[in-house]
């Protein structure tokens, strides 16, 4: 598993995943990925985009929420600026050197060295005059849940890539939230603090090849993508199945170790389903005793009414804000996945 400014948080904490032996199993995008890749999407492509392709398949609830972000942000005088979207960059950490790539579809990067880092600016700007490159993240969540702009390693590592490629000496951070009512963030580096970076990223890209497994809260909280074949996160599981839960007593003592092995054995068992989705497909689906099986479904279901032609998609937007889903809606097709049909 590579490395990439979007780990490099998790790697701080554990690195063992990115060794070039580790195998790590294809999972599918979950429903938060999904909505953030359609929110970018719109972002990206303005009021006049194709709303319903690029929500395509996300459920009622995410689409709402993903028109409700994008129409925040088209209100936003951020939005005004003029910012160059989803720029990929790749960081070379013995060389202390970057490159812009060519785009090659949503976090895809293509032509990547194996001695690099990749890595995507939701939004950048870059100011010769100043000497200047702004590196935006562009945030759907609360305040609560976003990690503090001064320990965004993501975001500081980007502005690191971002200023090699371009030539700039200086870097400015911000965390855009999509809500409206939330405060962003935004914060200055100079060329010393860039150097730390870029000596922090190389410190982290010599030690992979050693890196010893770590279990902790970062396992799941992070979204470690070997959570699923990591010995650390197996002993967890074999600990929390010996629980007995007639006998189980929590204490102060033992619950932060509780809580850790729960989200394993949850993220355990949600890559399993995933596994057990994907084997179904491939093979028509899985037979069970009594003439059951376990496949994919075509169900009908309301949603939101929008064409493909842009000048609808405001006025629906709106419609949705004031009213609420109720205020358009029309049947489609879904795939879905039903238990057992």
């Amino acid at each position: 598993m590579r490395l990439s400014a979007s780990r490099l948080g998790l790697a701080a904490l554990c690195s063992w995943w990115a060794r070039p032996e580790v195998t790590v199993p294809r999972r599918e995008v979950s429903a938060a990925a999904a909505k953030g890749t359609a929110f970018h999407s719109l972002v990206e492509h303005g009021p006049k985009a194709d709303v319903a392709a690029l929500c395509a398949g996300l459920s009622d609830g995410d689409r709402d929420d993903v028109l409700s972000w994008a129409a925040a942000w088209w209100r936003s005088p951020w939005s005004e600026s003029d910012w160059r979207h989803e720029v990929p960059l790749a960081y070379s950490p013995e060389r202390d050197t970057a490159r812009e790539l060519e785009p090659a579809g949503h976090r895809v990067y293509a032509d990547i060295r194996p001695d690099e880092i990749p890595g995507t600016a939701d939004l950048l700007h870059d100011d010769p005059a100043e000497d200047l490159v702004t590196v935006a993240d562009l945030k759907s969540g609360r305040r609560g849940e976003r990690e503090p702009i001064a320990t965004h390693a993501q975001l500081r590592g980007l502005a690191l890539f971002a200023a090699r490629a371009l030539g700039r000496s200086r870097a400015r951070i911000l965390v855009i939230p999509a809500s409206e009512g939330v405060p962003g963030e935004d914060a200055y580096l100079e060329d010393l603090d860039l150097d730390g970076i870029a000596a922090g990223i190389l410190r982290l890209w010599r030690a992979i090849p050693d890196a010893q497994p770590r279990q902790g809260p970062h396992c799941t909280e992070r979204y470690c993508p070997a959570l699923g074949v990591c010995p650390a996160t197996w002993q967890a599981e074999t600990a929390l199945a010996t629980v007995d839960p007639r006998r189980l007593e929590i204490t102060r003592d033992n619950a932060p170790g509780l809580l850790v092995r729960l989200r394993v054995v949850r993220e355990l068992c949600d890559a399993l389903e995933e596994g057990l989705r994907t084997h179904a497909d491939e093979s028509g689906g899985i037979h069970l005793p009594g003439g059951k099986v376990y496949k994919k479904t075509t169900q009908n279901r309301e949603t939101i009414g929008l064409g493909s032609d842009g000048e609808q998609n405001l006025p629906a937007i709106e419609l949705l804000q004031k009213h609420g889903a109720d205020a358009a809606g029309q049947y489609r097709a879904a795939v879905t996945w039903k238990d057992i049909e």
